[in-house]
């Protein structure tokens, strides 16, 4: 069976952006199955690196110019650099899961991509395709104490209650060392092993997909 594939990723974009490209590829490419792959970041606002992380980098590197110790000392250097990781890391983190069980302003774009996936699944109907919702998961501490696990099961959730076939990826990555499967230590996007995995744990997915 000869399958074509439209690969509808965009940088930086958010689910307002994808229900756009459907609309303008719909007629034109007629697909019978849309799959949408929702990254934990994609309900959120974290993508606005300059307003979310920076602030709390530029007050970490300010205390750092202002101290002594951190100019004159290797070995404090060396340690305060590895807890400012962790509080960028552990503030990242809050604000992730902020974004899915916080204030009505908080989850205020989770809100809206939900909206944006029902939207998807209406538009699909019109033009008789199927929709797939995967859950893919950051990846980071991929052991028994994932930090977002909460995250990926309300997506998962969201699309079972809303009669949409879901995949949730975290599963197929637990167990792995999350740095493995970096770009780069400084871009924790996936690499061609990360990819890999995601891919073959999507696959049966979407053969039922297709085949139903």
């Amino acid at each position: 069976m000869a399958i074509e594939v439209l690969n509808g990723g965009m940088t930086g974009s958010l689910t307002g952006d994808w229900v756009q490209l459907l609309e303008q590829v719909k007629d034109s490419f007629q697909p019978d199955v849309i799959l949408v792959v929702f990254f934990l970041r994609d309900g959120t606002r974290l993508h606005l690196l300059r307003s979310f992380v920076w602030p709390i980098r530029d007050q970490i590197v300010a205390r750092n110019r202002a101290s002594v110790l951190y100019r004159q000392s290797y070995l404090f250097r060396l340690i305060r650099d590895y807890r400012d990781r962790l509080e960028i890391a552990e503030h990242y983190g809050q604000g992730m899961n902020d974004a899915y069980f916080g204030s009505a302003r908080q989850t205020q774009e989770w809100t809206i991509a939900q909206a944006n996936i029902r939207k998807i699944k209406e538009t699909a109907a019109e033009i008789h395709a199927r929709v797939g919702l995967v859950v893919f998961p950051a990846l980071v501490q991929l052991d028994q104490h994932y930090p977002f696990k909460k995250i990926c099961d309300l997506i998962t959730e969201f699309g079972v209650r809303n009669q949409i076939p879901t995949h949730n990826l975290l599963p197929a990555f637990l167990g792995k060392n999350a740095p493995d499967l970096w770009v780069s230590p400084a871009n924790q996007h996936p690499n061609a092993r990360g990819h890999e995995i995601a891919a073959s744990s999507i696959l049966p997915f979407l053969r039922q997909l297709l085949t139903d």
